[in-house]
């Protein structure tokens, strides 16, 4: 199963032991994401070092193995989904446009923990749990 990956999973699996680590690095799953993705999280560094208790190094050097395992998708790729994405974002959410875009685009669900995005129908959003539970079948 594909899944797009937002954000908030990939700093929950970069700054602590867990589930979410563990099913984004299991081999049962394939994982995507827009190149958004590395600009949010490098735009918010020092927040998520400050929270991880990470040096610049430890930071840098977990995100790239992190990366290692999701295919990122370049705008050019998902460019065309934009206005479908943005009006299917919740108000206050239209910055997650890029992963409903890709999601659309792929024809695949959007593994996230922001459960706003699931008030709209047409991209199925995978919580945590439920993407454990697929995991364990």
């Amino acid at each position: 199963m594909q899944l797009v990956v937002d954000t908030n999973i990939a700093v929950a699996a970069l700054l602590r032991s867990g589930k979410t680590r563990e099913l984004l690095f299991s081999e049962n799953f394939g994982f995507c994401s827009p190149d958004w993705l590395k600009e949010e999280v490098m735009a918010h560094k020092q927040e998520f070092m400050k929270k991880g208790s990470l040096g610049e190094e430890e930071f840098l050097d977990a995100l790239d193995l992190l990366l290692e395992n999701i295919n990122i998708y370049p705008l050019e790729e998902y460019r065309q989904f934009r206005q479908k994405a943005l009006m299917l974002c919740p108000k206050g959410h239209e910055k997650d446009w890029p992963f409903l875009a890709l999601a659309i685009k792929l024809q695949c669900p959007l593994w996230t923990s922001d459960s706003a995005l699931k008030k709209q129908a047409e991209v199925k959003i995978i919580m945590t749990e439920e993407l454990a539970e697929k995991s364990k079948s």
